[in-house]
């Protein structure tokens, strides 16, 4: 009599592919329908995603025209699988006949909002914003119903659990122009869910203006966004946060050291390490700094962390992104990515694919975490909806 094979219970297959990697849990859904079925149940995606021991962070940087470009940040930048390329998901819908997006110029224009749990936010100059998952090429789009906010507005885009929704939050500003100071500060938010807009009024006559940065995406931390800006009334370069529950706005001040305008020019502020870090170049001299608040809203903690030899090459500055498991993860103004250690020392660099003035301070990404997630549902303003958007 032949035996039957044995196999394992349901159970554990799914406790050992709970714990893969997101690419070797894709490619295992080719193993059988049983397979398939509970991958793509959304549950084992949740799951997935919180017991990740050990999830793979890449960095998604803007590329040119139609690609977007995808590092792993932990890996040899010299490596050949750290770098890859993804087709943009488009917000004009291809051809019944033919596999081809219109060449429409103002799909050649995008802006990466930020990410969360996976997935990705962009926004494209026709006005529509994609909620997109990296990792398995799922897609949906909405119209955006404030457009004007991601244009000259500072944001941050996160994941609020207690409603389930995906919000970008945004800070108008008024760029560079001196008379929009007199001009009221809103922090607006708008909801994926609902696909609408809701404005706050900052208590207080308060008036901030950009660095000139094109990147303006905060920085989470501790339940609130951060973005660095320079103050009308104090005169000086500092940081302001936005509450995610009670929506407020409050200043966090830089080391006195950095509000001297005439020493140090001030070009980045990221999330370094669970602390915020500020970027800055000391003026004719060739050193490039990374000043770490190490204790949250402790002004005394501010410290001077690391100091880089840039030998005052025009376009050398350093402007970190991420920690790494081997080094610092950066670019520089040449359009280099880095990494340098401890010490501030280069350890390797790769030039990446950019569009004209992308780089530094200005240069478009977001830090993701690979996931199984898929994307929720969003509505158009029009109240038609259209779920088959998404590419496989």
């Amino acid at each position: 009599m032949e035996k039957s094979p044995k196999t394992l219970p349901n159970e554990l297959i799914e406790q050992i592919l709970v714990r893969l990697p997101v690419r070797s849990v894709v490619r295992s859904k080719c193993v059988c329908k049983s397979w398939r079925s509970l991958i793509s149940n959304p549950q084992f995606a949740k799951s997935h995603f919180d017991l990740a021991a050990a999830p793979s962070h890449r960095i998604l940087l803007r590329s040119t025209h139609f690609y977007l470009e995808s590092i792993d940040i932990d890996a040899s930048l010299h490596h050949d699988s750290a770098v890859a390329f993804h087709p943009l998901p488009l917000p004009s819908p291809p051809s019944p006949r033919r596999r081809e997006y219109t060449i429409d110029r103002s799909l050649e224009h995008h802006d990466i909002l930020g990410s969360s749990r996976g997935l990705v936010l962009l926004a494209y100059y026709n006005g529509d914003l994609i909620l997109w998952n990296p990792s398995t090429a799922d897609y949906k789009r909405t119209s955006n119903p404030c457009p004007d906010l991601t244009c000259r507005s500072l944001y941050g885009f996160v994941y609020d659990a207690a409603l389930d929704d995906y919000l970008l939050y945004a800070v108008e500003l008024y760029g560079s122009d001196i008379f929009a100071f007199d001009q009221p500060i809103r922090v607006a938010f708008i909801s994926l869910k609902t696909n609408t807009c809701t404005f706050v009024a900052v208590d207080g006559d308060v008036r901030y203006k950009d660095l000139g940065f094109e990147f303006r995406a905060g920085s989470l931390l501790n339940g609130a966004l951060h973005w660095l800006v320079f103050c009308k009334f104090r005169k000086i370069p500092l940081i302001i946060t936005v509450d995610l529950v009670d929506k407020t706005l409050s200043e966090i001040l830089l080391p006195h050291e950095l509000t001297d305008g005439i020493v140090y020019e001030l070009y980045s502020l990221r999330l370094m390490g669970g602390c915020l870090t500020v970027g800055c170049t000391v003026k004719g001299v060739g050193i490039d700094e990374l000043w770490v608040m190490k204790e949250y809203k402790v002004h005394s903690s501010w410290t001077k962390s690391i100091t880089i030899l840039t030998f005052d090459i025009s376009n050398n500055h350093f402007s970190p992104i991420h920690v790494a498991k081997d080094g610092i993860f950066g670019s520089n103004f040449s359009g280099l990515l880095e990494k340098v250690n401890h010490e501030g020392e280069v350890l390797e660099h790769l030039p990446y694919r950019r569009t004209k003035g992308c780089h530094g301070g200005n240069l478009q990404s977001a830090m993701y975490v690979e996931s199984l997630l898929p994307v929720p549902s969003v509505m158009k303003v029009n109240g038609n909806y259209d779920d088959d958007d998404s590419e496989e």
